[in-house]
């Protein structure tokens, strides 16, 4: 066996291709500075603690209960309509559980949640679509109405 001849960075092995990270390259930009980032550098990222507590957060729940999406419910959490355990609560992130603790939207209890699940066996022809503007038979139409 031969050895390989090491290469150092300012002299690649092969040619560098146009857009890529060369680190012989001048530097271009606004006041000589390169606006690029190199290959492989990343950006700072900030360690944020995992939260050891239980539940789900909020918004995430309402949203799971049909009451809006979790933008739309990140907007009412903050408008302070959203009561939990008797406590408005105003920040975004709280973590419920929502068996455990009483939640109220506008002085309305959140619903129970109440989940069904269907086995169907589907016949040939029916397509897996929630709407169909072909006019198919549908999955969701060999389902009960409710």
């Amino acid at each position: 066996m031969t050895p390989r001849k090491k290469t150092s960075p300012k002299s690649p092995s092969r040619p560098v291709r146009p857009g890529k990270y060369d680190p012989t390259r001048k530097p271009k930009g606004p006041g000589g500075t390169d606006s690029r980032r190199p290959m492989g550098a990343r950006r700072r990222t900030v360690a944020t603690p995992p939260s050891d507590l239980p539940g789900e957060r909020l918004q995430k729940v309402l949203a799971s209960a049909g009451i809006a999406s979790r933008r739309e419910a990140e907007q009412i959490i903050l408008e302070g309509r959203v009561e939990v355990d008797g406590a408005v609560i105003t920040e975004l992130g709280t973590r419920v559980d929502r068996f455990q603790q009483a939640i109220f939207i506008d002085g309305l209890r959140l619903p129970s949640p109440k989940r069904v699940y269907y086995a169907v066996n589907k016949p040939v022809g029916v397509v897996c679509t929630a709407r169909d503007p072909a006019g198919r038979p549908r999955i969701a139409d060999l389902l009960p109405p409710d």
